[in-house]
């Protein structure tokens, strides 16, 4: 199953899908403390293995080659797909990727940290900007100020389940 070959649309799909459920999910453990609790310590484990996956398809499952300049120009590749479309993928491939962590890392935190959301977009901030890095330094591909931004946008996107899901159960919204 090569998720990188899948049309677009399913793509999407498969995105609005997830956060649909995980806010489900999510607004229905509300109600019951012992399930709201095996739902946060799944979502810690599925934190885990998303960011294992970001790690391993970013930079592990890479072979170096030679070390090339970083693209440092925000949204360049938006630009260049208009005469190579297979940048849309591209993309929409590094939003899919952090997807995961967006929905899974506001749940697993505990209930008195704030502003949850938040955390969870900076944390894929840092944590692109490290694959970013890390992908330059060592010639494990091309470091693009792009990536970092579809990577955070796909945590943010991810995490507004957890955002319409406080919304939904009349909690007070401070994610």
């Amino acid at each position: 199953m090569n998720l990188y070959a899948w049309p677009l649309g399913r793509v999407t799909a498969t995105i609005l899908l997830l956060v649909t459920v995980w806010t489900c999910i999510t607004c229905t453990t509300v109600r019951n403390p012992k399930h709201q609790d095996l739902w946060r310590w799944a979502n810690r484990l599925l934190l885990l293995l998303s960011i294992s996956a970001i790690l391993y398809i970013t930079v592990w499952g890479r072979t170096p080659s030679a070390v090339q300049p970083p693209i440092m120009h925000p949204l360049h590749s938006f630009a260049a797909a208009k005469g190579q479309p297979e940048l849309y993928r591209e993309m929409l491939m590094n939003l899919f990727l952090f997807v995961p962590l967006g929905l899974s890392m506001p749940v697993a935190m505990s209930e008195k940290i704030r502003y949850k959301s938040g955390l969870t977009i900076l944390t894929a901030l840092a944590l692109s900007c490290v694959v970013e890095y890390t992908q330059y330094r060592f010639g494990l591909g091309l470091a693009e100020t792009d990536d970092v931004i579809m990577n955070t946008l796909g945590a943010a996107i991810g995490s507004s389940a957890q955002v319409i899901s406080r919304i939904a159960t009349g909690r007070r919204a401070r994610t």
